[in-house]
């Protein structure tokens, strides 16, 4: 089943200024940050239920490399993926759950 992405709002706000703030501490590791981060997503793609609950209606995997987390909701009946927050893993665990 092929699955789409939404992304809440601030989500994306919080992936375009991690990558701004990486690119700004290093040349390049910017690039690095999005290279890793849409290898975590072709995964997550693949197999959207395979990663871990933390709760009853989230999920998570871990973006390699870096500090961040994706956390996500799968509809199945939507074929939908909603990403609820990237998620760093050094910030108060609970902003982390948004609803679409």
């Amino acid at each position: 089943m092929a699955y789409t992405l939404q992304f809440h709002e601030a989500a994306s706000k919080e992936f375009v200024d991690a990558v701004a703030w990486y690119e700004k501490q290093q040349k390049g590791l910017g690039k690095k940050f999005i290279k890793d981060f849409e290898s975590v997503l072709e995964k997550l793609l693949d197999n959207p239920v395979y990663y871990s609950k933390i709760t009853k209606h989230f999920r998570q995997i871990k973006v390699e490399n870096f500090p961040f987390t994706i956390v996500y909701e799968v509809y199945p009946r939507k074929s939908l993926i909603h990403v609820a927050a990237v998620h760093h893993t050094k910030r108060h665990p609970k902003r982390r759950f948004r609803k679409p």
